[in-house]
């Protein structure tokens, strides 16, 4: 019988974290200053993030409506001398596809800009537990500290 090996044994940075327990761990809110969001409409003022207005996205058509609070594409940006990254993610509704990884249908990706070319390139995805329900919290550590 063949060993059962995990992902996680064969690239770490697929690792799943299920609770971040860094001890001087400090959330923000991505709502208030220094983040700054783009592609989402009035994220500052709006309870759910989404791509348009709902009175724009209910007079298209029924598709629109429904991936109105799909953000992909939505970008935060800001800086920071952290040795890591963490995020929590409360979301209301994750949905589940038998033809698309959880990494592409509900993570978020982490982008770090060069700073000599100021080109942000990506660096990896928080990846999300399969069986999470209502959000979760990841961390991206980096192996020296960022500038």
């Amino acid at each position: 019988m063949a060993e059962k090996i995990s992902v996680e044994q064969l690239d770490q940075n697929m690792a799943i974290v299920k609770t971040v327990n860094e001890p001087d761990i400090c959330f923000y809110d991505v709502r208030k200053e220094p983040f700054d969001v783009y592609g989402l409409y009035n994220y500052r003022n709006e309870a759910d993030f989404k791509r348009m207005p709902d009175k724009v996205a209910e007079t298209v058509n029924q598709g629109v409506k429904e991936l109105n609070y799909a953000t992909a594409g939505g970008r935060i940006r800001f800086s920071t001398d952290s040795q890591y990254v963490a995020i929590r993610a409360i979301m209301p509704h994750i949905s589940h596809f038998s033809f698309f990884a959880m990494t592409g249908s509900a993570a978020f990706d982490l982008y770090i800009d060069d700073p000599e070319s100021g080109i942000s390139r990506f660096h990896r995805p928080f990846c999300i537990d399969p069986f999470a329900k209502g959000g979760y919290e990841s961390v991206l550590k980096f192996k020296t500290r960022q500038t």
